[in-house]
């Protein structure tokens, strides 16, 4: 490559972004939002994914495509990792009340925090202290994540499901492939990857993918994630999918924003 001026404003505009997301650990800029998963078969709501975002007081909501990369690539994701489990299940906590009992909390995993030797020994620190029974929390780890390191994974995941912590297998099917290892993960559910939603309802290719993952995983919950449309939800419910989320029954809320939301009577159908 031939040096250009652009290459200097791309590394200065990192190193800016890298040393303000040190004042955002510091002064407590990151939040969560949460995305509600349905129950296909009855609507109810049975539990929430927690989203991280950045409050920045100068720009207002930080897509997160920006600075997750920068978190994982300087470390600080291991931080503002565990910060995201203690978060999510003491927001939790308020909703309760709403729900008539505690709903399951799930937080995404990062490829970083997964391959520190000690990450058991974090998810341990995250919750302890807290009332993990009464807050069921969830691991959303990625396929393609789980399948770099299998045989250590999945010594590292059963640790933490001895915990009493359900593992999640997110975007599956759209990586390296874990069919040869799904009856040795120690998962308690996998989500579909969204990318296969998009034409569900069109081709036949894409649905007939689907009904086979729900068919292979009957032994586990089966969540689709990305349900945009009432066709969508349709389908999957045809298809005996176990739950479903996305936008057709609530974009991401604030802790506040799922108060509301639970109080509701129904959910789309």
């Amino acid at each position: 490559m031939f040096y250009e001026p652009e290459m200097n404003a791309g590394v200065a505009e990192t190193l800016m972004l890298e040393n303000r997301l040190h004042r955002a650990i510091e002064q407590q800029q990151f939040i969560l939002h949460y995305q509600p998963k349905i129950e296909s078969a009855t609507g109810r709501v049975v539990g929430m994914e927690a989203l991280l975002r950045w409050q920045d007081p100068d720009c207002g909501l930080v897509s997160p495509a920006e600075f997750i990369p920068i978190l994982e690539e300087t470390g600080m994701m291991l931080e503002v990792g565990t910060w995201a489990m203690r978060q999510a299940l003491t927001e939790s906590r308020a909703w309760r009340p709403m729900h008539g009992g505690p709903l399951r909390i799930a937080v995404n995993v990062s490829p970083v925090q997964l391959e520190q030797r000690d990450f058991v020994d974090s998810v341990r620190r995250a919750i302890d202290g807290l009332d993990i029974e009464g807050s069921p929390l969830e691991l959303e780890i990625t396929e393609s994540t789980v399948m770099d390191d299998v045989d250590e994974n999945i010594s590292k995941l059963a640790a933490i499901r001895d915990m009493g912590v359900n593992i999640v297998m997110s975007d599956f099917g759209a990586g390296h492939s874990s069919l040869p290892h799904l009856a040795d993960l120690p998962v308690n559910a996998l989500k579909i990857d969204r990318s296969f939603f998009a034409t569900v309802t069109t081709k036949s290719h894409s649905m007939t993918l689907v009904s086979t993952i729900i068919s292979l995983a009957h032994a586990l919950t089966v969540i689709a994630e990305g349900v945009d449309s009432a066709d969508q939800a349709k389908l999957l419910r045809l298809l005996k999918c176990d739950e479903m989320q996305g936008n057709l029954f609530s974009k991401p809320l604030s802790a506040d924003g799922v108060a509301k939301f639970l109080q509701r009577a129904s959910v789309p159908r």
